[in-house]
């Protein structure tokens, strides 16, 4: 008898993701985000809307779908946080800048298996959904014909200066 992952992957619409899959990828790359080398490795820089949004962002850049990949992730973050009720974006905050799960959980009083089990899913699954959104809406578009995408209130600082620290500090008073 197969298990219920073969069952769940023989079912699954060949060639799409599902919102688990996006956000397991989209973890594996907040926890990665300062590491280019680590995010050129995740599948999400091999995706056709990153490397649309690589050619026309970072046209002839050596490392541009690893910024790309950067920029929309701080972007997704950025828009997610709305929708998060206050611990979990005070938690989405400080995972995206790259604070161990265990650092946050002594800042916030709680244990670190609670925040990995309970809001690290929800948090990557919100960043999943808004990060998927942002790469089908760039896949989608004819090319050439491609604005920027922009996620977030004008607010968020579009230099990136600091890579890896995800911007969203910016965001709060």
């Amino acid at each position: 008898m197969p298990s219920a992952a073969t069952v769940s992957r023989a079912s699954a619409r060949p060639g799409r993701r599902s919102l688990d899959q996006w956000a397991r990828l989209v973890d594996a790359c907040l926890r990665h985000l300062g590491d280019p080398v680590r995010l050129r490795e995740s599948p999400l820089a091999t995706h056709t809307g990153v490397g649309a949004y690589a050619r026309q962002r970072y046209p002839r850049h050596p490392h541009g779908k690893v910024l790309a990949l950067q920029d929309l992730l701080c972007e997704a973050v950025d828009a997610s946080l709305p929708a998060l009720p206050a611990k979990k974006r005070d938690f989405l905050e400080q995972y995206a800048r790259g604070e161990t799960i265990a650092a946050i959980a002594r800042t916030m009083g709680m244990s670190r298996s609670h925040l990995s089990r309970v809001y690290r899913p929800v948090v990557c699954a919100m960043v999943a959904i808004a990060l998927r959104a942002a790469i089908e809406r760039i896949s989608a578009a004819p090319p050439g014909s491609m604005s920027p995408i922009r996620l977030v209130s004008p607010t968020v600082d579009a230099s990136r200066k600091n890579r890896g620290t995800a911007h969203v500090a910016e965001l709060r008073p």
